[in-house]
């Protein structure tokens, strides 16, 4: 790694083998800004790539590769599977700004449902993602009901140089908070769902899937690194609730990638902020109890009912006392006498602010 024009960059032709895994010499000339790489296929025929020399550590490095981590194959080629258009272009922009592979270089392949139409299938896919005449094969898949995309390309140099950046780009996400919200923003958009409640269509929850116990581990640290609280681990997946942390989410801007996820994340958010607002206004909640106190001065837990218009008594009553006895321990209020009811006959507490002078 080293720093060009005040950003770090990578020397790919560092990365690049001197062999094929056929034992075949791999060739690299240095062009400037570009590299060219000449080997043979295994199949012995004389091939040629063309890419960048130098790769910028930039969101986007971390956006695509955190994409790969989700829905890529890491394993034998480059490849990355989806079933939404604006992630499967993001992944070709990744791919075309960092390392200048152009999108012609990928192979496609279709996975549709029963009974869809191939061709229109390949016309909508051409022209969502900017193909020309590509090689679009197709598949059909019972359990699938929307179109799944396939992008493969088998470059067997290449592949070694990515599985090389891979690492290094988990591995940097993992200890430094810089690089671990892009890369968090790449596996949300391949592994997030957005869950919303049925009724008031807030939003409820934000899980992230992973089956592997080494991903997991990952995907954790990257949260916590983005200081976002998660619960446990629940069917193959982290769930992340409460307002709090979905406002960290939204200022880390994590669903920037998907169009669809973030549209049902920002109207999820803005149903659960308005009722948090009006909760805060109308609700039985410590900031109310602290300025009607303020205003009015000492009083029992009825009248505090009553000063916070609350008629449903029986259902507001607990929370009321929860709510006077927290304060109490935090010294922000304090019993200052006993009030006796005598129809009833019980006594009751007064409460008074701690400190009026505040």
């Amino acid at each position: 790694m080293e720093y060009k024009g005040g950003s770090m960059k990578i020397d790919v032709a560092s990365l690049v083998p001197k062999k094929t895994s056929k034992g075949h010499e791999i060739v690299t000339i240095k062009n400037g800004k570009n590299i060219t790489i000449l080997y043979k296929s295994n199949y012995g025929r004389n091939k040629q790539l063309k890419i960048k020399r130098f790769v910028e550590l930039n969101d986007l490095f971390f956006e695509g590769f955190g994409l790969i981590e989700g829905d890529g194959d890491k394993a034998k080629f480059i490849g990355f599977t989806n079933s939404e258009f604006s992630i499967l272009r993001h992944f070709l922009e990744f791919m075309e700004k960092c390392f200048g592979f152009s999108r012609d270089l990928f192979s496609v392949r279709l996975l549709l449902p029963v009974g869809t139409n191939p061709e229109e299938a390949k016309n909508e896919v051409k022209k969502e993602l900017n193909l020309k005449d590509h090689i679009i094969r197709f598949g059909f898949r019972k359990n699938h009901k929307s179109l799944v995309v396939n992008l493969y390309n088998r470059k067997e140099t290449i592949d070694v140089v990515f599985r090389i950046l891979y690492q290094l780009s988990r591995r940097m996400a993992n200890e430094n908070k810089s690089y671990a919200i892009p890369y968090l923003r790449g596996v949300t958009a391949a592994e997030g769902t957005v869950q919303r409640r049925n009724t008031t269509k807030s939003l409820f929850a934000v899980k992230i899937s992973s089956t592997d116990i080494e991903n997991t581990r990952l995907y954790k640290n990257l949260l916590r690194l983005c200081d976002i609280e998660f619960g446990k681990d629940e069917r193959d997946c982290i769930p992340i609730r409460h307002l709090m942390n979905f406002l960290k989410m939204n200022k880390c801007n994590l669903m920037k990638i998907s169009e669809r996820k973030k549209e049902k994340f920002k109207e999820g958010l803005d149903v659960l902020e308005m009722k948090k607002k009006m909760l805060l206004d109308h609700g039985v909640t410590k900031g109310r109890i602290i300025r009607i106190l303020n205003s009015y001065g000492s009083m029992t837990a009825p009248e505090l009912l009553v000063k916070l218009r609350k008629t449903r008594e029986t259902q507001d009553r607990p929370t009321l006392y929860r709510h006077l006895y927290e304060l109490e321990k935090k010294n922000e209020i304090k019993k200052v006498g006993i009030k006796t009811i005598r129809r009833p006959y019980h006594q009751i507490n007064i409460w008074s602010i701690a400190n009026p002078s505040k």
